[in-house]
């Protein structure tokens, strides 16, 4: 989901001039302000989709082979042995559709069984047919004390999957699709000087506004792929296995894979996504995607303020949850309200939700079948969990008012929740009321994803018109408002 960098708080961000931006802040600054405020939030400074040109430079053979080749075990590998790890490397991740649970802190989630996911795995195919759709710049993802320098993320779809099912029937209904989203986490290249240390990640972006599709691409490649050069200082490649490992980046896939038949298994009948990090196995020592909670995706069930649950672990954890609530997460999804920011654009895209790993399931369902839990339904069962007034009460009490009814609703903090799930921000929350009178924006032309591989990779609606533009806000701030240099 989108997580803004002037979201990470909900305190009043005071941007400070070092002396250096002081000097400069009539020259160089005052330039580079100018420029940025000019660059198109459609275009290669935030995001490239030039689908022929991306595919020319850009293979997902390439990357899952750099993946390896970064990778601490890469020095025991003799050459020969490369294609077959990389194979393997697609099969640990294909082989979590065949796991029927998993287990956090102590309490057991059901996993959909989806072999048609894992089926995949038999698809001689599969690799020359996952094509490029997509660049993105992250930097709104940085944290704020430059820890990093956000994420930087390349999209591939399966193209070919588009019209056949992977036995080759023709399917043309929407169920045969697989997307895999490579989110690497960019260390800052000059972590001593805090935020102000990712200014060379940020001018290299700018830089490509200007360019041709065509010389924005061999940079991009440089980029990811191999490493560059930006105001003297080095800027290593995305794609390592370091930048999808623990406690960094990640690595998603959105699919719906259903294999047309007599008895079509209904768990593949709709978009799931999981998430997953590069890991080394304990068996054999050999590069996987382990499968990890999606975060920012709480167990549904919490959300029931209930005692008769099923187990102990899960208890504890509930009652956990619904305390974090209050006290952690309900100033991330009220904090447009908090921070005095009310416009349209303002609530979409300063909404944000980072809670805790331990209440975060493995899986995000598109739909929602009849016999699971559905948070937004088990929320409203009782305002013991959370009710209007308790909202009211909140506000006022966080912005030092008294009696103001501000009419946000537990319905639409509960839409706000949902839409920071994965699910929710691309199908279950669309339409849905965040604030009066707003409702969170539609996805467009591919249908639940944020860039189709059926429409020579269309960029969505809520993309086009709330994201990227916030993204190329935080870009210009941080260009025409230089964050201080970090005190030593």
């Amino acid at each position: 989901m989108d997580r803004f960098l002037e979201s990470k708080t909900t305190e009043t961000k005071v941007v400070k001039f070092n002396k250096r931006s002081d000097m400069l802040a009539g020259g160089e600054i005052a330039e580079a302000c100018a420029n940025a405020e000019k660059i198109n939030p459609e275009g290669s400074a935030l995001v490239f989709n030039n689908l022929p040109l991306l595919e020319s430079k850009f293979s997902f053979d390439a990357v899952l082979q750099q993946i390896i080749a970064t990778s601490p075990v890469a020095s025991h590998l003799q050459p020969d042995e490369v294609a077959t790890s990389k194979t393997n490397l697609l099969d640990s991740l294909l082989q979590s559709y065949t796991k029927d649970s998993a287990s956090n802190q102590g309490v057991a989630m059901e996993l959909d069984l989806r072999p048609d996911d894992a089926a995949l795995a038999n698809d001689g195919q599969l690799f020359s047919d996952m094509k490029p759709l997509g660049l993105f710049n992250r930097i709104d993802l940085a944290d704020r004390d430059g820890k990093h320098c956000g994420e930087y993320r390349i999209a591939f779809g399966r193209i070919a999957g588009s019209e056949s099912d992977i036995n080759g029937n023709s399917n043309s209904n929407n169920n045969n699709r697989f997307l895999m989203i490579f989110e690497g986490q960019y260390p800052n290249p000059q972590p001593e000087l805090g935020l102000a240390g990712c200014a060379p990640v940020v001018n290299y972006w700018a830089s490509l506004d200007g360019l041709s599709d065509e010389k924005a691409v061999v940079e991009l490649h440089k980029f990811f792929m191999t490493g560059t050069v930006q105001d003297g200082v080095t800027l290593p490649a995305v794609v390592n296995y370091q930048n999808y490992s623990a406690d960094r980046g990640q690595v998603r896939v959105n699919s719906i894979v259903l294999v047309e038949g007599p008895t079509p298994n209904l768990n593949q009948a709709r978009w799931q996504l999981r998430e997953f990090k590069t890991a080394i196995g304990t068996e054999d020592n050999s590069v996987e995607f382990s499968h990890v909670t999606v975060k920012a995706n709480p167990l549904a069930e919490l959300y029931a303020y209930s005692t008769s649950t099923n187990t102990e672990a899960f208890n504890a954890l509930s009652d956990s949850f619904k305390q974090d609530f209050v006290t952690n997460m309900l100033p991330q999804l009220l904090a447009p309200e908090l921070k005095g920011k009310t416009s349209p654009s303002d609530i979409i895209n300063g909404i944000f939700l980072d809670n805790d790993d331990k209440y975060n399931e493995f899986q995000s369902n598109s739909e929602t079948p009849i016999d699971e839990t559905d948070a937004i339904n088990v929320a409203t069962v009782s305002e013991n969990f959370l009710s209007d007034q308790m909202i009211n009460d909140f506000i006022n009490e966080r912005t030092q008012q008294s009696g103001v009814n501000h009419g946000i609703t537990r319905e639409m903090v509960i839409n706000r929740a949902n839409a920071m799930t994965c699910q929710g921000c691309h199908m279950t929350a669309l339409a849905q009321y965040v604030a009066p009178g707003l409702t969170w924006p539609l996805m467009g032309p591919g249908g639940f994803v944020q860039i189709s591989e059926r429409e020579n990779g269309a960029l969505s609606t809520a993309l086009k018109d709330q994201f990227l533009p916030a993204r190329k806000g935080v870009m210009e701030n941080f260009i025409c408002n230089p964050p201080a240099v970090a005190s030593k």
